[in-house]
């Protein structure tokens, strides 16, 4: 018989692997899966385990977050072979995440110093992005576009539906295996510490922070269903740095 205390610790174990937000989402449909196994006669009225408040633990890191600088940023996309220069360098200065990189066809950057966001790849399959905010048009600045165009020059598939990182089979990058294999060990031989698609997301909040970008812009850029969440992440980002310091 699964109790109030078996549903806590679930959620408890969930949260130091989930975003806070998933754990949420988890706990809504326990209670609605529970609730109809209720009405349904299969558990006994009023002994629903996941109906009323539940905690919910604070989120931990599950790994540290790590912000790289300017300097290091040049280092690290001139120690890179192509693809992976233009991919931490559209990390970096676009802010995308890592399935909508790794989605970015030719059509998406048609009209110049603009992505169009609109697919991405979760878990090997191509897919919408991950909420309806997400679908957007990103403003690149010039380092960025000069980047993409170098490596349209090179790249072997540049047909307008082709993916701009498509692998030899032109499909979607694995970019698990390009962080392990080439973006980790770049850094390690810089003596840079190692990062993640998503610490590189973090880079790119941090610099628009410093360079007083607006909330709201960044939001937008993000691809963030609200401001307030932006506003968290960066104040996250400026305690990261304050004890980094």
């Amino acid at each position: 018989m699964i109790g109030r205390a078996d549903v806590q610790a679930f959620l408890t174990s969930a949260s130091k692997q989930l975003a806070g937000e998933s754990v949420h989402d988890l706990r809504a449909r326990l209670r609605g899966l529970l609730t109809c196994a209720e009405d349904w006669g299969w558990i006994r009225p009023g002994t629903n385990p996941a109906k009323g408040r539940l905690r919910l633990p604070a989120k931990v890191a599950v790994r540290p977050k790590h912000v790289i600088w300017p300097a290091e940023f040049q280092k690290l996309i001139l120690m890179l072979n192509e693809p992976y220069s233009t991919l931490v360098t559209l990390a970096v200065l676009c802010g995308v995440r890592k399935g909508e990189l790794a989605a970015l066809r030719w059509h998406d950057n048609a009209q110049p110093r603009t992505l169009m966001v609109d697919e991405a790849v979760y878990r090997g399959k191509l897919g919408t992005p991950k909420t309806p905010k997400s679908r957007r048009q990103v403003s690149i600045g010039p380092g960025a576009q000069q980047a993409i165009d170098r490596w349209r020059a090179r790249a072997k598939f540049t047909g307008p539906e082709d993916f701009v990182f498509g692998i030899r089979t032109n499909s979607p990058i694995d970019l698990h295996n390009a962080i392990a294999r080439y973006i980790k060990p770049a850094c390690k031989a810089l003596g840079l510490p190692p990062v993640g698609w998503h610490s590189l997301r973090h880079t790119y909040t941090t610099w628009g922070r410093l360079a007083g970008m607006k909330a709201e812009t960044m939001r937008d850029q993000l691809g963030h269903a609200s401001v307030l969440m932006t506003l968290m992440f960066t104040a996250m980002l400026k305690t990261a740095q304050g004890k980094r310091r």
